[in-house]
């Protein structure tokens, strides 16, 4: 960031906990990520209260800080940091919140730009820096300061090795989302608000115009009790196939869902070409 653009900023410096309604609770190895006032000269420190959506507590969240940045321009910067419970709860809240088209930085884990913001996770949190443009001196800022939080967090933090199911042909890599509940599928899925699945852990991915989704419960006893309620919601049509652990429906769109059961994993795939949607099936099988 230039000295002109840290000139005569202004911090407002909020921090949630899990506890109770997200109480104001000021957590000092968190807040120790953002930059100083040694790294950042003339930033000014203000408390002031924060919400968190339900999104987070499906993940694992834990605590959060975020701040505001302003320059002599009165444009804002924006930063937030989430700290969630593992690795793989920060990498899922990651998936959410970034785009598919961003451009991708050299920052923590799958830092990405795109159009005013900048995401990145690595360890257990992820963190978001915003501004209020797309101008080089905007994402100048950004980027300075994700990398002054980034050196911060020392432990890099892995995938869940869940992902490893996804057959890697033909895979678009953006694509991929992994929920810990109904409200991640809710939001990435193509299912509506009903609970059908009861997803408790999960995968969402991309394969051109056809979509995987690989569920993962405790035991086959559960993945077997939500595939009989997900072929009882599905199998309406006079064409719907039905076997003993798979069935094959056509929803809205005419776009097939293909379903079938592997232990404790229940896979959907869909899509309008049916052939195609099998071949993915039958990969996807062979990885559990």
């Amino acid at each position: 960031m230039s000295e002109r653009g840290k000139a005569l900023c202004f911090l407002w410096l909020i921090v949630v906990s899990v506890s109770g309604i997200f109480p104001r609770e000021v957590q000092a190895d968190l807040a120790s990520y953002l930059p100083g006032h040694s790294e950042l000269k003339g930033w000014k420190l203000d408390d002031a209260p924060q919400s968190a959506e339900g999104i987070y507590l499906e993940y694992g969240f834990k605590s959060a800080v975020l701040a505001s940045y302003r320059n002599e321009k009165e444009k804002n910067i924006s930063v937030e940091m989430y700290e969630m419970t593992d690795p793989a709860g920060a990498f899922g809240v990651y998936g959410f919140k970034a785009g598919d088209e961003g451009k991708e930085v050299s920052i923590g884990n799958q830092g990405q730009v795109e159009e005013y913001f900048l995401n990145f996770w690595k360890g257990s949190f992820l963190v978001t820096v915003s501004g209020p443009d797309s101008s080089d001196e905007t994402i100048e800022a950004l980027t300075s300061i994700a990398k002054t939080i980034e050196a911060k967090i020392k432990v890099s933090g892995e995938k869940p090795l869940f992902l490893d199911v996804l057959p890697l042909e033909n895979l678009d890599r953006r694509s991929i989302k992994y929920i810990r509940g109904p409200l991640g599928l809710m939001k990435n899925g193509e299912f509506g608000t009903e609970n059908i699945f009861g997803v408790k852990e999960g995968i969402i991915a991309s394969y051109g115009e056809h979509k995987a989704y690989v569920f993962k419960y405790r035991d086959s006893a559960e993945s077997r009790e939500w595939f009989l309620k997900a072929q009882s919601h599905f199998n309406k049509n006079p064409g719907d196939e039905n076997r003993d652990q798979e069935f094959l429906a056509l929803g809205e769109g005419k776009r097939y869902l293909h379903a079938f059961l592997v232990g404790k994993h229940l896979v959907l795939v869909t899509g309008k070409e049916k052939k195609g949607g099998e071949g993915l099936a039958k990969k996807i099988k062979e990885r559990l």
